[in-house]
C-alpha cells in the first residue's frame, strides 16, 4: 500500500481523500480532476500540510457558502452593481482555492452586463458552491497517520 511520508509522520494514501496533497517531484499526482476544488492548489498555501490543507478547504467552501447568500439577497433586490462586486470578491479566492468553475462564473459574473444575465449566473454559482460544500463535507475531519 503506498505510503506518503511527511515530516513525523506516515500516511496511507488510501486513508486521505484524492487531491489532499502534491506528493513529492516524481511522484503521482493525488489530483482529482473533476473534483470542484482542487486540494493541491489550496496544499500550495498550507506546504501540502494535510491538516491544513482540510482547514482551508473547510474555511472557503464557508467563505463561498456566504457570499452566495449574499448574492441571493442582492439578487432579490435586482442590485446588478452589488452582483457585479461580489463576482469580484469571491472570484480571487475562488481560483486561489483551485475552484476553477466557481471563480470561472464569478469573473462572468463580476462582467455581467444585465440583471437577467447575473441572475443566471447566480443560479449557476449556487450549484457549483453546493457541490463545492458537499465534496469539503466528504473529507475526514483529519488525516489518518500511519
Amino acid at each position: 500500500m503506498p505510503r506518503v511520508k511527511i515530516p513525523g509522520k506516515v500516511i496511507e494514501t488510501s486513508d486521505l481523500p484524492i487531491g489532499i496533497f502534491q506528493p513529492p517531484p516524481g511522484k503521482t499526482s493525488l489530483s482529482v480532476p473533476d473534483a470542484p476544488l482542487d486540494l493541491n492548489t489550496l496544499g500550495d498555501f498550507t506546504g501540502h500540510d494535510p491538516v491544513q490543507t482540510l482547514r482551508l478547504a473547510r474555511h472557503f467552501a464557508e467563505t463561498a457558502r456566504k457570499t452566495l447568500a449574499e448574492m441571493q439577497a442582492a439578487r432579490d433586490g435586482g442590485n446588478l452593481n452589488a452582483l457585479n462586486r461580489l463576482g469580484h470578491k469571491l472570484k480571487s479566492s475562488a481560483a486561489m482555492a483551485g475552484a476553477r468553475d466557481c471563480a470561472s462564473l464569478c469573473l462572468q459574473l463580476e462582467k455581467s452586463p444585465d440583471l437577467p444575465s447575473a441572475l443566471d449566473l447566480v443560479a449557476r454559482l449556487g450549484t457549483v458552491i453546493a457541490g463545492i460544500s458537499a465534496y469539503v463535507e466528504g473529507l475526514p475531519e483529519k488525516p489518518a497517520a500511519g
